[in-house]
């Protein structure tokens, strides 16, 4: 089986010394037949293509990318992006998932920091909207998520080929206001792939880092959840309620224990949002 690593080093992202030594690592790991000591058979990789674009805005450079990957023989193409790292061994776990569409779990730059996963979720007074996962083990269906460590199979680039040309990823407006707002171009791809027929999905427990000044990971996020979650023993009863019905919790089917004894239920999809 042949895969091709493309690498997004456009305008928009800086590519620090971290990412291209993690990078070195990744692609050593698969060179050497560590990878392929960890998978099957059928998934054994044969050879590896690297495809890099520089162009900008991000989409554009991504949409290069997948033309690159759709005139070779490749069979997946992983997306890894210049201000970021990953485990050594990120290509054969996610390989190791038989997943279409996969992504490793990676934390927003900015505040909260909380995981670039999102699910549809009903919030107090609001109309269905994205919520990001706030809690999460194994592998998690999503509805939307990020491209910066995404492991697709050629079968679903071919599929939305089909359906609406070479239109993979593209920068969007929110649809009417509050919402007036630039949404990421990965979001739209996820969309596409949905709509083509192929469920997305999350690994969380493929941690990788998104760099600043320092590596972002869970850690940043759960200063914020922990935070919110002491401030709920000063809150009225409705004001615990309405903290605990925004929090998104998958992969645990009893519920995840908040340190103060709450707890936030297994994430249910409603009707109509699947």
């Amino acid at each position: 089986m042949n895969l091709a690593i493309g690498l997004i080093v456009s305008h928009g992202f800086p590519a620090p010394t971290r990412f291209w030594g993690s990078y070195e690592a990744v692609k050593l790991h698969v060179s050497e037949g560590l990878a392929n000591a960890a998978l099957p058979d059928d998934l054994k990789i044969s050879g590896v293509t690297v495809l890099k674009s520089t162009a900008f805005p991000i989409d554009v450079a991504r949409n290069a990318v997948v033309r690159d990957f759709l005139d070779t023989r490749n069979e997946w193409l992983f997306f890894m992006d210049a201000d970021m790292t990953f485990p050594e061994d990120v290509i054969p776990r996610l390989l190791s998932r038989r997943k279409s569409v996969i992504s490793g779990r990676y934390h927003m730059r900015k505040e909260p920091y909380h995981a670039v996963a999102y699910v549809k979720h009903r919030v107090v007074d609001g109309p269905n909207t994205y919520a990001p996962i706030h809690y999460g083990r194994g592998v998690i269906e999503i509805e939307r998520g990020g491209a910066g460590c995404l492991l697709i199979h050629r079968s679903v680039l071919e599929h939305i080929r089909t359906r609406i040309g070479d239109n993979w990823f593209r920068y969007q407006r929110g649809p009417e206001a509050p919402h007036d707002f630039t949404v990421s171009e990965d979001f739209w791809f996820y969309r596409q792939a949905r709509e083509s027929g192929f469920p997305c999905f999350l690994d969380w427990d493929c941690e990788c880092e998104h760099l600043q000044e320092m590596g972002i990971n869970r850690s940043w996020n759960e200063a914020y959840l922990d935070a919110q979650v002491r401030e709920m023993a000063a809150m009225s009863p409705e004001g615990r309620d309405a903290i605990l019905s925004s929090l998104v919790a998958c992969g645990f089917p009893d519920g995840y224990r908040l340190a103060n004894g709450a707890t936030v239920p297994q994430y249910e999809y409603t009707a109509g949002e699947r």
